[in-house]
């Protein structure tokens, strides 16, 4: 009995040449088995039904000869007695396939070039070397079978063309994109850098008009000081201080000399109550002490 590393060794066999060949045999054959090896392998080959053989080792058997017997019955391959006749395949005036001499399956058999046939035809990709020769085995290409190859050659090639050509005008849709974003990032930065100048501007004019009309409301004051009487009746201002000086300690008494610096300070504290009361910024400075000093001594 073969061991298993005779088994795990199938299809590196021989080329075998032969006219008629059994079914088992050549389903076995198909498998990759040696022509010498036969004998020895065939004692371990039983039958499971009619046409149909199994090998505890080689699970291709029944697969092949199941695939065998279906050919027979629709007449894709002929199968004949031991001595080459019988089995023959006519075809009724329906154009139908029939068997006319029916082979019995225990003496069915192959010519091995109807095997051949059979095989290269229906199964290009299992054409063992225990059937075919290293010849047979090499690919035939004619005219027709060039003419085809070249047919699906151009069908690839222009298909390929029309991918390289799509993907082509996405990347040049997409540089162009990507050219757009980068002129719009350049006309961002630019009015941002424009905007930040503006409000640099605009901070710097918003000073000057603030300085402007402080100074402005001064000369108005000035003005309105200096359009007041050169004479002032002390004794009525000095009354109006008096009860003034009730709720600003800091003013002078009736009767006490008249100071730029403590007019200067009631100022400053009445314009501060006033806006505490009234919760209102009032729209002028106080003159300073010297300005002040100006008025008391016209």
């Amino acid at each position: 009995m073969k061991n298993k590393n005779y088994y795990d060794s199938l299809p590196e066999c021989s080329i075998v040449d032969y006219d008629v060949i059994p079914y088992v045999e050549a389903a076995l054959l198909w498998c990759g088995v040696e022509y010498n090896d036969l004998p020895e392998i065939l004692k371990e080959v039983t039958e499971i039904s009619g046409g149909i053989f199994k090998h505890p080792y080689i699970p291709c058997l029944q697969k092949k000869t199941r695939v065998l017997d279906l050919a027979i019955s629709q007449c894709k391959i002929r199968a004949v007695r031991e001595h080459g006749h019988g089995g023959d395949i006519e075809i009724s005036a329906s154009g139908e396939k029939l068997v006319r001499d029916h082979v019995a399956c225990g003496r069915r058999h192959f010519w091995i070039s109807d095997l051949k046939k059979y095989i290269s035809e229906n199964y290009p990709d299992d054409c063992p070397k225990t059937i075919f020769h290293a010849d047979e085995l090499k690919p035939i290409i004619d005219t027709v079978e060039y003419e085809r190859m070249a047919k699906e050659y151009q069908k690839i090639l222009l298909e390929n063309t029309n991918f390289q050509n799509k993907i082509n005008g996405l990347n040049t849709k997409l540089a162009d994109k990507d050219s757009e974003i980068r002129d719009l990032d350049l006309t961002v930065q630019g009015l941002s850098i424009q905007l930040q100048q503006s409000k640099s501007a605009q901070k710097d004019a918003e000073d000057r008009l603030d300085r402007g009309r402080k100074l402005y409301q001064e000369l108005q004051y000035e003005n309105l000081l200096l359009k007041k009487p050169k004479t002032i009746d002390t004794e009525k201002y000095a009354d109006t201080i008096r009860l003034l000086s009730i709720a600003i300690p800091s003013i002078p008494k009736k009767g006490a000399n008249l100071t730029a610096s403590g007019l200067n300070a009631f100022l400053i504290n009445l314009k501060e109550k006033t806006e505490r009361e009234t919760g209102e910024q009032l729209p002028f400075s106080v003159p300073d002490t010297k300005t002040l000093q100006k008025y008391l001594n016209s």
